[in-house]
């Protein structure tokens, strides 16, 4: 320690060192090393050297707790007229970011992201993803948009794609048996269609896409061919009497469906107007072949029209759904001229819609000329 006895030439600095409590004489000390203590335990230091305390403040650090001294002005070691200011920097711990969302992006890309926020790529790891593309990033630790301190590691766990399997053989199962080999060799069952089969019995798998034995990604969806037995083609009924084209059904190994039926003015009644399905289609054993019989034409009776007027008879017959025929004349002793003296057909017969009624009109009396 060195002291200075005389105050000449220093009389403002005396003056102040008096002010500040220090004594008469100029006194050089050492500025203590507080970098690293707490605030408290670097003022108290800085005091006990024969310094003051000067501007304190403050800012991130990535190394040093919150609290604690980061660095002094002037340095440690440095010789100093007593009550000299010693200014610090105290620590506020470490910067907080908000992590950014690597999911998604190339390894590259994340990489990138997140060191230029000032955080740090940690371990790196590697597994399968059926949806992730191959390099791409499946999840991080932490996650995006938490908050980490500056430079904290983010972990990366990197896609390597979809696992690859081998399609497992599932043709001749029943569709119940496929789906559950397909799912715990890590596919699944995708559109389910029919078809018919000679060899493959009705029910089981005939065929599935992709085939036996090809690498597909895992999760990939299998798509299954049913069996409907052989094909039966449908045989031609039409015309037939209902009993025979119901024979001809059973004996092709189908069945009979519905039977409707409706009038026909080309197909007897009793015989069959059409089929469905039609003649020719090929379809599976026990399809139902629905029937439209034909209950023959449609008809009506003929209205008695005898004694009307003429006019009169017309219309009837036009109201009956018939229509007029043949209207000759005659003269008659018992039927007053313009009245009908006779129809062909007779009241009450019934013919087919539209039938022409053929009529006979009176022109009264004998001619006596």
């Amino acid at each position: 320690m060195r002291r200075y006895g005389a105050l000449a030439g220093r009389i403002p600095a005396a003056l102040c060192l008096l002010a500040a409590g220090c004594p008469f004489w100029l006194e050089v000390v050492t500025a203590p090393p507080v970098a690293g203590l707490t605030q408290a335990e670097a003022e108290a230091a800085i005091v006990d050297a024969g310094l003051s305390v000067g501007a304190v403040t403050t800012e991130y650090s990535d190394t040093l707790p919150a609290g604690r001294v980061i660095r002094q002005d002037p340095q440690a070691g440095s010789d100093l007229e007593a009550c000299t200011p010693v200014d610090l920097v105290v620590s506020l711990g470490p910067a907080w970011i908000t992590v950014p969302n690597a999911v998604g992006r190339t390894k590259t890309e994340a990489q990138a992201a997140i060191t230029s926020v000032g955080l740090a790529v940690g371990a790196i790891t590697q597994e399968h993803s059926p949806s992730i593309p191959l390099g791409s990033v499946i999840r991080q630790d932490p996650a995006a948009d938490t908050e980490a301190a500056s430079g904290t590691a983010v972990d990366l766990v990197i896609s390597l794609g979809p696992r690859l399997v081998a399609t497992p053989n599932v043709v001749g199962m029943t569709p119940e048996a496929a789906e559950a080999v397909l799912v715990a060799a890590g596919l699944s069952v995708g559109m389910v269609s029919e078809g018919f089969s000679a060899s493959v019995s009705p029910g089981d798998v005939l065929d599935q896409v992709p085939e036996a034995g090809r690498p597909v990604a895992e999760g990939t969806s299998v798509h299954l061919v049913v069996s409907l037995g052989p094909a039966i083609a449908v045989p031609e009924v039409v015309e037939m009497t209902q009993a025979a084209a119901e024979g001809a059904i059973i004996a092709a190994a189908l069945a009979v469906g519905a039977v409707t039926a409706e009038h026909s003015d080309t197909v007897p009644a009793g015989r069959v107007i059409r089929q469905d399905p039609a003649a020719g289609a090929e379809v599976a054993a026990g399809t139902p072949v629905d029937l439209v019989v034909s209950l023959g034409v449609v008809t009506a009776p003929v209205p008695d029209v005898v004694g009307k007027l003429h006019g009169e008879a017309q219309n009837a017959i036009v109201e009956a759904g018939l229509t007029v025929g043949a209207v000759t004349s005659e003269h008659s002793d018992t039927v007053a001229a313009g009245h009908v003296i006779r129809q062909d057909p007779a009241a009450g017969t019934s013919v087919p819609l539209e039938a022409a009624v053929d009529l006979v009109v009176s022109l009264g009396g004998p001619d006596r000329s």
